[in-house]
């Protein structure tokens, strides 16, 4: 018996998330699949399409033989967080052979080298990193201006970092390393449209094209071809949730909490709580809460990130 790990969203499942689990099993010769998967709420700061029982039943229904769920307190953190808190998951079953993960370039030994790199200098001692980190830029682009500035890549790995899945794979990648874990890394090259496109009119399309298609009104029948069956059938049957729903409510935390309680909430840090209140006054939506919230420091996911901790009481001391 040979298993594979997984660390997922599925949100939806789609017809990628179906390649992943093929083309993993066929190229490992593995037997079972273990999907750690994201709850209620995911990555991206915002609650998943559908609750995570529904998601679980479609990945199951499509290859996957037991899904585990996130916390939400790796779900709603960083890429680092987030691919450790999965990871950690499934190192501490002692049963998984084989993690693997998409990502746009599968070159194992250039993703190992910038995992490797990015232990060893990418940390809050590098004044480079935090110089960059000061002057708004994304986590992502400051290490890669980091590692730049200190001659340690080449443009091909230049390339590698600007891609959201390569980014994710490299964490991952990280996460074992730091738990010297015997698990084996095994990208699988991304196939099908990119992580942010909207088409939905070709064989395999994003998530983010999918849920975009079917919040804006569209009709559901269009994506038949793009998705299993099962997430077919579950998204015409159960309800979607959108993250806007939600708006009452966090506008409901934010008015009944001060500056202290805010400043304690995970991802919120230089003085962001300030903002947060005097926006809240006068916000109409949660889109023109987030749109006059987010600064070129704390980007539109980080928000929905901050945002949905509030809502859900999840503290800087919650996560250690």
């Amino acid at each position: 018996m040979k298993i594979i790990g997984i660390v997922s969203e599925y949100n939806p499942f789609h017809n990628g998330h179906k390649y992943h689990i093929e083309e993993s099993k066929k190229k490992s010769n593995a037997t079972h699949v273990i999907a750690v998967m994201s709850g209620n709420f995911v990555q991206r700061g915002e609650c998943a399409i559908q609750n995570k029982w529904l998601r679980a039943s479609c990945a199951v229904k499509n290859g996957v033989d037991l899904v585990i769920e996130l916390p939400t307190i790796f779900s709603l953190s960083s890429s680092e967080l987030f691919a450790f808190g999965g990871i950690s998951i499934l190192n501490s079953l002692n049963s998984v052979d084989i993690v693997s993960f998409g990502a746009e370039n599968d070159d194992i030994e250039a993703l190992e080298k910038l995992a490797v790199l990015s232990l060893a200098h990418i940390n809050s001692k590098n004044e480079n990193l935090m110089r960059y980190l000061k002057q708004g830029l994304s986590f992502p682009v400051a290490r890669e201006k980091t590692l730049i500035d200190a001659e340690m890549i080449s443009g091909i790995e230049k390339e590698i970092l600007r891609s959201p899945n390569n980014i994710l794979a490299i964490e991952y990648l990280k996460s074992l390393i730091f738990l010297k874990s015997k698990i084996a890394p095994l990208p699988i090259k991304r196939f099908g449209d990119p992580y942010h496109s909207e088409r939905i009119d070709v064989e395999i399309s994003s998530a983010t094209a999918i849920r975009k298609w079917i919040f804006d009104g569209n009709d559901p029948k269009k994506i038949k071809k793009i998705v299993p069956f099962s997430t077919f059938d579950s998204l015409l049957k159960y309800p979607k949730v959108k993250y806007s729903n939600y708006y009452d409510l966090i506008k409901y935390k934010i008015l009944t909490s001060d500056e202290n309680h805010l400043a304690k909430i995970n991802n919120v840090a230089e003085g962001i709580e300030k903002r947060i209140i005097t926006v809240n006054r006068t916000a109409q939506n949660l889109e023109e809460l987030i749109d006059q919230i987010k600064t070129k420091r704390y980007t539109k996911t980080r928000i929905n990130r901050i945002l949905s901790q509030i809502l859900l009481d999840i503290k800087k001391s919650d996560i250690g």
